[in-house]
């Protein structure tokens, strides 16, 4: 879908969406539209790791297992407020990737945006990685690291420093994660 220059649609609940339809087929035949040769994608997503995504995640998935393209899925980009939120946060992202798995989905094929909003909260973390996708950390080197984090003195509200995210990165190759 986002190879395709498609915006991601917004949240379904469960019904059957023609334009979602559309794509699947789209993406399974493979053609470029035109009785052209076939086109392969080179990467699929943006699929938010949110609830209310189920049919996307159906649409993205099945176009992964018949591709084998890489599955790019993104966390909430503002951040969590709280341990509990980031917690419910990591645990609605997980249910996603487990659906995703159950599918046929190759995990480590799969990478997850905006990491760095779970740092707060490593439990989460460590049980996105147990799925066997890959996690991408973004802001690094920008003097913050949570895009949309406002400025606060809230802890949780605080994006983490460079330091910090360099500090859970280490942590983690250290426990065994490098390759993730």
């Amino acid at each position: 879908a986002w190879a395709r220059g498609l915006p991601p649609p917004p949240p379904d609940d469960e019904a059957e969406d023609p334009a979602l339809d559309s794509l699947l087929r789209s993406l399974l035949e493979e053609e470029d539209g035109s009785g052209g040769a076939a086109v392969r994608a080179g990467a699929l997503g943006v699929l938010p790791l949110t609830p209310g995504h189920a049919r996307l995640l159906e649409v993205l998935a099945a176009a992964h297992v018949r591709s084998g393209a890489p599955l790019f899925c993104s966390l909430p980009a503002g951040g969590a407020a709280s341990a509990d939120a980031a917690e419910s946060s990591g645990a609605a992202a997980v249910a996603s990737l487990d659906a995703l798995s159950a599918a046929g989905v190759d995990m480590r094929r799969v990478v997850v945006a905006h990491a760095q909003t779970l740092l707060g909260a490593p439990a989460a973390l460590r049980a996105l990685l147990a799925t066997g996708a890959r996690l991408c950390f973004t802001g690094a080197g920008m003097g913050w690291s949570v895009p949309g984090a406002c400025a606060s003195d809230h802890p949780w509200l605080s994006p983490p420093s460079d330091e910090g995210l360099a500090a859970a990165l280490a942590r983690l190759c250290a426990e065994g994660y490098a390759d993730r």
